[in-house]
This record gives structure tokens, C-alpha cells and sequence, in this order.
């Protein structure tokens, strides 16, 4: 924020002036009584205007103080300023009956409402206590350090409660107190102990009522009987199925007089046999021999045995007669004799053992179907083949549905055991669920009585609740100002230490603060009480612990520093350390209101540059 011009209508002993102000150091001097202290209250009056007191307090308080010393002139005057290269201007008339306070955006010329919050906004939360406590450094008097540090920490305590230095903490409490006592009287005892007693009656009927079977556990078990039954029913109907199934199956093998698996591998094994002897007599011969031609091929078989046989005696005549190649031909016509003799002996056996196998297999056939076979002989090991698969399938169908049979019996008969249990049950939870329509139904008429209480019990619960807010909120407050040291207290410290040595030239390297905001000094890691240091000294504590405060509140706003005759117990050399710190790290104006000469020679001399306004 800076300070760009005023113009003072009337305001005390100052009248029609016009002042207007630069970056930096603004030394404004004058004899005792030209008005440097009134200038000093100008700022603030423009800034927060002037409080009226009331009675005998109004015969001295700031407004009748400053009143015009020509009573026809006007009390008042403007303020500009800018903020975040925006230019406002202040226009207060402090006289009865008139307009107090307009205030009007100059860059964007428009007219805004005077209102506290567009004033705090503009001014970043600066207040008059602020403003006295940080901005605004006057004449110390006799104030000692121990009180300044005391009315710093009582903002700094203010600041964290309430966002408000405004506020005073103990004032605060004793209002939390005076309220609490209101609330505590406006409690109804009588209407909280019969509430208390009907809800004690309502939660037992409640607990009575919860331990009860609830509608989800009355349900499931309605849900269980249900479907328990509905199982018993489905196993009694497969298990009529298997039966069935069973007694049809045994029926069918009974036919085919099969027992079990076993005999029909035994069937099939042995329709294999037949079939393979059959095949492999076609594979040969490709058809038996038929019923006439067995007795010729009898009789040639013997015919040609007997030609071997002759053969055979002949050739071995005319051998001993040494007629060799006679007896040569005579024994290879009594070998081939002999051959065809062999052979067609084993053609008339291959046939009778064909005939063997077909019968044997119209035999199986007929056992097995109960009838003469009307096929021909190829097509009987395949039928009987089918007839024994469909065989095999039904005994291994029956032998599962056995199985399945016994497995269903005992869920049958655990269901059915489950049955009177469950169905016991079902009866305890449903007449336990009228008892708990009976409850519900007593809880609903405490309910209704409960109710009628409702009013005078929701001003008390009101008044309680109040406070219990009270006293959060006292302890809260409470809380923050034993704590304040923990939040504020290390920034504070370490940004007073480092303002302490620059004002100081390194006199001092740091300033240590306790929980209670006492101040010590620290010089070669000796710790200094303020009691022990010149007065000049303290004073430039106080200005780095201000210092300190104004970089807390507004660390990226600077902010005009308004010191009123503040350097009167430094020497020189003090005052010149402190001029030139100031000059060099001092963000804001610097607004120096002195009667001496001694600032305007540092300044000179140090080269320093500032801006000199005389009043006279």
C-alpha cells in the first residue's frame, strides 16, 4: 500500500494543505506545536476515521481534539493511496449530519461502498489497534519493554483466535462465561429426566425386540423350509425315475439272461471267436462245400489215396527190378495222387468246421433274441455285436442309477431328518415375531410420549448444545493463547533476531523470545535482559520486534511506517545505524516526523535520499 497525496480541509491546527508523497524516507519536521503530531492523527483518521465518545469522555477524546480551530471550517479532508497498481481515494467529513466516508476508485472510475469489508479489503486487514500496534510507532513515554511485549502478544494472541486484533481475549471470555450461565438455565431438568427414563424404557424394549429373530432371519428360514421341502420332493421323484429305470433294465437283461458286465464281454469274446473262424475259412476257400458234394469228395479222397498207396508199392517194384526211370514216373504220380487226396480232405474238414461256427453262432442268436435267425449268416456277428453293446450301455446305465439311487436315499433321509427341526424353528421364530410386533408397538407409544416432550426438550438440547459450544470454543481460546509461542513464536524470533543485528550494526546477533513474549537479547551467545541494556537500545528492540510483526501480517504488501519523534533516547550513532538499515531493507514508505535537525544531518550525510515536507 502506498500513500500518494492528501489534502487536509481542516483538521486542528492544519488547514487547506495539500501533501503529496514519493517511494522512501518522507522527513516531516517542525518546532514543537507546527503540527507534526496532528498530521500523525490525520493518517489514522483517514484511514479508520474518528470514534466520538459520549459524555464527559467527549470533552477530551480524539474528535473534539482535532476539531478546526475556525469553526466555519470543514472537518475533514482526502486520502489517496494505491494498492496492486490500483488508485483509491478516501473523502471523510467528520462533522454532524454530514456524509462521513466516500470512497471512489480513481483507476477504473467507479464509486465504491464505503463498507467494512471494501475497507479491510483495501487496507489487507489493517485496524486501528493494528495500526497502532505495528504501522504507527509514536512518542514512548515511559511505556516499559515488558508492557510493549504485552500488547504485542495480546494482538499476536488475538490475531490467531479470531483473525482480529480488535478483539479483546479476556473480554471475550468473560461474555463466554455470562452466556454460558444463560444457557445453563435455560436447561429443563425435570423434562431431560423423564426423556431420560422413556428412552432407558424404549432402548431395553429395543434390546428385548433386537434379540429377537429379525424379518430376514424369520424369512430365511421360511426360505429354508421351502426349499427343503421342495428337495425332498424332487429326490422322491428321481428316486421313483432310478427305480424304474432299474426294474426296465433288469427285465431286459433277464431276456438275454445276463447278470452283469461281465457276461456280456464273455458273449462277445466268444461271437468274436465264431466270427474269426468264419472269416478266415472264406478268406480260403471262399464258400463250404455243399451236402452233395461231400460224399464224392469222400470218395475221391479215398479213390486217390488208394492210387498213392498202389503208386507208391509200384515204383519201389521196378526200382528192385532196376528199371529206374519207370519207377520214377510211377512215384510222382503216386505223390500228386497223394497231395490232391491231402487236400481235399482238408477242404472237407474246413467246411465241417464252417458249418461248426455258423451253426454256433445261429445258436447264440437264438438264445439271445428267442428266435431262428432270418439274416444271412454275414450279417449275424455284427447284429449280435450291437445286441451286446446295447447290453454293456444298460448294465453300466443300471450300475450308475444304483449308485445315484444310494446317494439320493441318504440325502432323502437327511432331509427328511432335517424336516421336524426346521420346522420347529420356523414356529419359535414366528410366534417370537409377534412378540416383537407387541414391543414395537409399546416402543411406538413411548415414542408418542417422548414426543410430547419434544419442545421443551429441543430449547433445552438447544441451550446444551450452546453450551457445549461455549466451552469449545473457551477452551479453544484458551488453548491458543497458552499455545501462541508454538505458532507465532519461532518466526517471530528468527525475523526479530536478524532485524535486531541489522539495526543494531552487529551490536547484537539475535533476540530470543519466550512463551510469555518476553524479550532477551543475545550478544556473543549471552543472553541479555532488557533491563540490563540502555534505553536507546530497548527502543530499537521494540522497532525489530515491530518490524518483525509487520513482515508476519503483511509479508507481500509493504506497508507505510509512520515514526512520530521515535528516535528520542538514540544517540547518534544509534540513529544512524538504525536510519540507514531502514533505508536499505525497509520495503514501504517511510513516513519520519521529528522536531530535531539531527535526522535531516544523518540522512545528508549518509547520502540517503528522502523527501523533507516543514511544517510551520
Amino acid at each position: 500500500m502506498k500513500i500518494h497525496r492528501i489534502h487536509i480541509n481542516h483538521f486542528g491546527k492544519l488547514e487547506n494543505q495539500t501533501l503529496s508523497f514519493s517511494h522512501g524516507i518522507h522527513l516531516i519536521t517542525g518546532e514543537n506545536e507546527a503540527g507534526k503530531s496532528t498530521l500523525h492523527a490525520f493518517f489514522q483518521a483517514m484511514l479508520f476515521g474518528i470514534e466520538r465518545g459520549r459524555g464527559r469522555a467527549a470533552r477530551t477524546d480524539a474528535y473534539s481534539r482535532y476539531l478546526p480551530w475556525k469553526g466555519s471550517s470543514t472537518y475533514g479532508g482526502v486520502l489517496e493511496l494505491e494498492k496492486n497498481g490500483v488508485r483509491y481515494a478516501i473523502h471523510r467529513n467528520f462533522e454532524k449530519n454530514i456524509q462521513p466516508c466516500t470512497l471512489l476508485d480513481e483507476t477504473h472510475a467507479r464509486q465504491l461502498t464505503p463498507s467494512e469489508a471494501n475497507f479491510s479489503e483495501l487496507l489487507d486487514g489493517l485496524t486501528p489497534s493494528l495500526y497502532r500496534n505495528t504501522l504507527s510507532v509514536g512518542q514512548l513515554r515511559t511505556a516499559t519493554g515488558q508492557e510493549l511485549a504485552e500488547e504485542l502478544r495480546n494482538h499476536i494472541v488475538n490475531l490467531r483466535s479470531s483473525g482480529s486484533s480488535s478483539v479483546d481475549i479476556s473480554q471475550a471470555l468473560l461474555y463466554l462465561k455470562k452466556e454460558r450461565k444463560k444457557q445453563e438455565a435455560a436447561i429443563s431438568q425435570e423434562a431431560r429426566q423423564e426423556d431420560d427414563e422413556l428412552e432407558k424404557r424404549i432402548r431395553l424394549l429395543e434390546q428385548e425386540q433386537n434379540a429377537l429373530p429379525q424379518g430376514e432371519e424369520l424369512d430365511g428360514l421360511e426360505k429354508q423350509k421351502k426349499e427343503l421341502d421342495g428337495e425332498i420332493l424332487r429326490l422322491g421323484r428321481h428316486h421313483q425315475q432310478l427305480t424304474q429305470i432299474i426294474q426296465k433294465g433288469e427285465e431286459t437283461l433277464k431276456k438275454y439272461e445276463i447278470s452283469q458286465e461281465e457276461d456280456v464281454a464273455a458273449l462277445l469274446e466268444e461271437t468274436s471267436q465264431y466270427e474269426e473262424g468264419r472269416q478266415q475259412f472264406l478268406a480260403r476257400y471262399r464258400k463250404p462245400l455243399s451236402g452233395a458234394l461231400r460224399p464224392l469228395c469222400l470218395l475221391a479222397s479215398l479213390f486217390l489215396g488208394a492210387g498213392a498207396l498202389a503208386g507208391l508199392w509200384l515204383s519201389c517194384t521196378l526200382v528192385l527190378s532196376a528199371r529206374y526211370l519207370p519207377a520214377a514216373g510211377v512215384f510222382l504220380a503216386s505223390a500228386l495222387f497223394g497231395t490232391f487226396c491231402v487236400r481235399l480232405n482238408r477242404r472237407r474238414d474246413a467246411s465241417a468246421g464252417y458249418r461248426r461256427d455258423c451253426r454256433a453262432l445261429e445258436e447264440l442268436y437264438q438264445e439271445l433274441f428267442g428266435e431262428e435267425p432270418s439274416c444271412e449268416p454275414e450279417s449275424l456277428a455284427p447284429r449280435l455285436r450291437e445286441q451286446l453293446e446295447y447290453c454293456r450301455k444298460l448294465c453300466r446305465t443300471i450300475d450308475r442309477s444304483r449308485q445315484t439311487l444310494g446317494k439320493d436315499m441318504d440325502a432323502l433321509l437327511q432331509a427328511q431328518q432335517k424336516q421336524p427341526a426346521l420346522s420347529a424353528r420356523l414356529e419359535e421364530a414366528q410366534r417370537q415375531r409377534w412378540a416383537a410386533d407387541q414391543k414395537s408397538e409399546a416402543i411406538r407409544s413411548l415414542q408418542e410420549r417422548r414426543d410430547a416432550l419434544r419442545e421443551p426438550l429441543e430449547k433445552s438440547r438447544q441451550a446444551e448444545e450452546e453450551k457445549k459450544a461455549i466451552d469449545l470454543a473457551m477452551e479453544t481460546i484458551q488453548e491458543l493463547s497458552s499455545t501462541v509461542f508454538d505458532s507465532f513464536g519461532f518466526f517471530l524470533e528468527e525475523k526479530a533476531s536478524e532485524l535486531v543485528k541489522g539495526i543494531t550494526d552487529g551490536a547484537y546477533t539475535g533476540l530470543s523470545i519466550d512463551e510469555d513474549l518476553g524479550l532477551t537479547l543475545i550478544r556473543e551467545g549471552q543472553r541479555i535482559p532488557l533491563f540490563q541494556v540502555s534505553s536507546g537500545t530497548v527502543e530499537q528492540v521494540y522497532l525489530a520486534f515491530r518490524l518483525a510483526c509487520i513482515e508476519f501480517l503483511w509479508p507481500d504488501q509493504p506497508m507505510p511506517l509512520f515514526l512520530d519523534d521515535s528516535f528520542a533516547f538514540y544517540d547518534n550513532e544509534r540513529l544512524s545505524a538504525t536510519l540507514c538499515w531502514l533505508s536499505e531493507n525497509y520495503g514501504g514508505q517511510i513516513f519520519l516526523f521529528t522536531c530535531h535537525q539531527r535526522e535531516e544531518e544523518i540522512l545528508d550525510a549518509a547520502r540517503i535520499p528522502y523527501q523533507k515536507i516543514s511544517l510551520s
